[in-house]
Order: C-alpha cells, then sequence, then structure tokens
C-alpha cells in the first residue's frame, strides 16, 4: 500500500552550498508551472472590423508575464537555506525577495540551484516506483 502524507507534499532536501552554508531545495511539477503561469496571465480582448463597414469581431489575446512567473517558481523551489552572508557577515534572510534576487543576479547561485533541482527530479521518480512496488 503506498502511504502519502498530504500535509508535507515534496518538502525538498538540503545540499551543501559550495562557498559554505547549504541550501534547501525542492522539485516543481509541471502541475505547478501551469497554475503559475495561469496566475501571471493577463487575457485581453479588443473589437476590430476586418473592413471599413464589416461587423465588430472580438479579437482575444493572451500573455504570460514570465518574469513574475520566473519570480513565483524561483521562490517555489528554494525553501530555505542557512550560512548565507553577505562580505560583512550579516546573515542574509532566506526572503522572497533575496531568492529573487540571487536567482536572477548570481549565475553561480542559480546554476547550483538548478542542478539541485535536477537531481531531486529523477530520485522523485525512484521514490514513486518504490512506493508503488510496496
Amino acid at each position: 500500500m503506498a502511504v502519502f502524507d498530504l500535509e508535507n507534499l515534496n518538502q525538498g532536501a538540503w545540499f551543501d552550498y559550495p562557498d559554505g552554508g547549504r541550501i534547501k531545495v525542492r522539485a516543481y511539477s509541471p502541475g505547478l508551472i501551469s497554475e503559475i503561469q495561469e496566475k501571471h496571465t493577463i487575457r485581453t480582448v479588443e473589437y476590430k472590423r476586418a473592413k471599413k463597414h464589416a461587423q465588430l469581431q472580438a479579437v482575444a489575446d493572451e500573455k504570460v508575464d514570465m518574469a513574475a512567473a520566473k519570480d513565483d517558481i524561483h521562490d517555489y523551489v528554494i525553501v530555505t537555506w542557512e550560512g548565507f552572508e553577505t562580505p560583512d557577515g550579516t546573515p542574509i534572510e532566506c526572503t522572497r525577495e533575496n531568492k529573487v534576487n540571487l536567482m536572477n543576479n548570481d549565475p553561480a547561485f542559480y546554476a547550483f540551484v538548478n542542478e539541485c533541482v535536477e537531481t531531486l527530479v529523477p530520485q522523485l521518480a525512484e521514490d514513486a516506483e518504490d512506493s508503488e512496488k510496496n
């Protein structure tokens, strides 16, 4: 029988950061991506005439604010961290603002977090297979 703790799905895993400290990261699902993109979708309708005296026709348009969606994904993927500080020794709090700032402006940090997520995805698949076998 498969057992799922519905209150604690996808808690994430800890990874040691190369320069010190550690970070807890979790993988995202296609469903989460869809949910976030839907949240940041802007829908508009314009009415236009094909010809000068033709009937008005509705033209619908959808645009996803990809920057906002990406920021939500970064905020979701990074659960927390420990041992991160500024050059003067001030601890860096794990806030949405700091997560987004590091992910958008520090290529090494971004690459590390993506590597962590890629490590988790196969592990989640293996865990699901093991649950099905038991």
